[in-house]
């Protein structure tokens, strides 16, 4: 996630025909989802960027990416979405059961 928001503070925005690149926002919330009791409390995670976003076909494609999601929906039993758009940034939205979260402060 931090390697993500480096990458989109680094990435310029649509305006790449300008003298100087704008650099690229990074934007960071952190929320609770009530799922009710059956699913049980969720900590979502979303970082969207103004970068100039992917291609299709290479979101979620770099090793570290696999290395996230094998945590995430593995170990975690979270889930992780990409949503791009060329011209208008990358947004990733990570979701886990607050139960992990509830079990690290113990």
């Amino acid at each position: 996630m931090i390697d993500f928001v480096v990458a989109a503070a680094r990435s310029e925005t649509p305006e790449r025909d300008t003298e100087q690149p704008q650099c690229g926002k990074a934007l960071l919330a952190v929320n609770q989802v009530e799922q009710g009791q059956a699913n049980g409390n969720r900590l979502a995670v979303r970082v969207r960027d103004t970068g100039v976003g992917l291609p299709e076909g290479q979101v979620g494609r770099g090793l570290g990416t696999q290395i996230v999601r094998t945590l995430i929906q593995g170990e975690l039993s979270g889930t992780i979405d990409w949503h791009t758009l060329m011209g208008s940034g990358t947004e990733v939205t990570i979701e886990i059961p607050m139960r992990y979260i509830e079990r690290a402060r113990a």
